[in-house]
């Protein structure tokens, strides 16, 4: 039997999927990029670990066979189809040299910030945080496992002060991505009690504490961002992270109906893959195209933000139908019946 959907789950994917795509966005003003790196990362891991059932599995190799089925295959599903479109579409075939087959290695090696990375780190990310969280899950006891995720939050932090790039398999960012993924298990966990910050004042109050704690903890560094570990302060980066995923989830939880954010947050992984390799080119393209017909007010940066971003996700929501119409496969799924 199917799992039954959580609606402001959802919501919540779907707002932060939007966000991770204006956050790539050229026009994007510099504050709201600011404002919204401090939480839309560590809100899809945390949404990642609210909905993960480990009780399901009967140890560790079921857990993690089912996910290599479930992540990493539609992982290089997706990656491959990013590399042949970048380059062996996007470009002329002979101009395809040492550096595409490096992008190509990359795929299987994700050395994030050299050669031997193409796309999509957060899955990869993702991954070994849910087997790191799994395996703290069967110590059955919330202090060990609270104890577990500290001390894998000081090893985050250890890294982002020693950080050069070329870990492989991202393995820099899985201890933080794991503190995410656990605490969005241990609030499903005890949901009973945390649900009753869900209430539109505390929405307001988390906020304010997102914007302070994130704007705080900008001493030395343009924006914090886990991909290239700038966490600037790490108290004042995972408060405002927190305060940042329970605005969302709340603000999620009253507009749960809105279908078309949950289609997006059902569909986060396509249009996680493809809007910066394909649609983001396109769009940038498009609104160029609009600039130079001098529409009114075209040039200003948040109309050019609102234009590609509705262009982007109208492209993404048409693959969507595509993708999981013929070729469900690449997101592990499978072919319905019509």
């Amino acid at each position: 039997m199917a799992s039954k959907r959580i609606e402001f789950v959802d919501v919540a994917k779907g707002i932060a999927t939007i966000l991770v795509i204006i956050g790539h966005l050229s026009y994007t003003p510099a504050m709201i990029k600011i404002w919204l790196y401090t939480f839309h990362i560590p809100l899809f891991f945390f949404l990642s670990g609210f909905v993960l059932n480990t009780h399901k599995y009967q140890n560790v190799k079921e857990f993690t066979l089912d996910k290599l089925k479930k992540s990493i295959l539609p992982y290089i599903y997706l990656s491959m189809i990013t590399w042949i479109f970048v380059e062996c579409i996007n470009q002329p075939i002979t101009q395809i040299g040492i550096d595409s087959v490096k992008k190509f290695l990359g795929i299987f090696i994700c050395a994030k910030g050299t050669s031997y990375y193409l796309t999509l780190w957060f899955i990869i990310s993702l991954f070994f945080a849910q087997i790191i969280v799994y395996l703290l899950s069967r110590l059955n006891s919330d202090k060990k496992m609270l104890g577990g995720l500290t001390l894998l939050f000081i090893v985050g932090v250890g890294i982002s002060q020693i950080y050069q790039p070329g870990w492989i398999f991202v393995s820099d960012t899985v201890p933080m991505a794991s503190v995410f993924v656990g605490m969005g298990y241990l609030v499903r966990k005890h949901f009973s009690v945390f649900k009753k910050l869900f209430k539109i004042q505390y929405m307001i109050i988390f906020f304010v504490l997102n914007f302070v704690f994130g704007f705080l903890n900008l001493n030395g560094i343009d924006r914090v961002d886990l991909y290239y570990q700038n966490l600037g302060n790490p108290i004042l980066y995972l408060l405002s992270a927190i305060c940042g995923i329970y605005m969302i989830s709340i603000f999620s939880q009253y507009i749960r109906n809105v279908r078309l954010l949950q289609y997006i947050g059902m569909n986060s992984l396509i249009f996680y893959a493809f809007h910066r390799p394909i649609f983001i080119p396109i769009a940038d393209r498009l609104v160029d195209m609009l600039v130079d017909f001098q529409f009114p007010y075209i040039s200003h940066g948040s109309i050019k933000m609102t234009i590609a971003l509705i262009f982007i996700c109208m492209g993404l929501c048409i693959l969507t139908e595509i993708v999981n119409r013929y070729f469900p496969f690449i997101l592990g799924k499978k072919k319905i019946c019509l």
